[in-house]
């Protein structure tokens, strides 16, 4: 049996929910407008989910501040405050930007900011990307 085009995305489409995994599309903020992403959440061992932001169209860190190196990705919380899930891999040539990290949160706020340092103790006032996730 033979699946045209069209039966494929079917399938797909009515695999994927059944996996757990679901997407938001994210954008940057008024700092670097131009960003576009997507966020990936899986359900992981446990409680846990995992979360997977990839990002398009991202400027280097130094152009927007000057003396930043680093994205970073922060969850926040209402009740658990603001923790810093870890350091976006960032891609200069394609100007992508990429993060894999595990959290038990739900109701989270993804912030990206741009940071001086590698694995900052709190955000920067420069976020350029915000999203919820439930």
């Amino acid at each position: 049996m033979r699946l045209n085009t069209w039966s494929w995305l079917a399938l797909v489409l009515l695999v994927l929910p059944a996996c757990g995994t679901s997407a938001i599309t994210i954008r940057g903020t008024s700092r670097m407008p131009g960003v576009d992403g997507r966020v990936y959440i899986e359900n992981a061992e446990g409680e846990n989910r995992m979360i997977r932001v990839e990002l398009q169209h991202l400027a280097p860190p130094a152009r927007l501040e000057s003396g930043h190196q680093y994205y970073g990705v922060w969850f926040r919380t209402g009740s658990h405050g603001t923790t810093f899930a870890g350091r976006l891999a960032y891609d200069e040539g394609s100007r992508t930007g990429r993060l894999a990290a595990t959290t038990p949160l739900r109701n989270v706020e993804v912030l990206i900011t741009v940071e001086r340092q590698q694995s900052p103790r709190e955000p920067s006032g420069h976020v350029i990307v915000r999203g919820r996730l439930n």
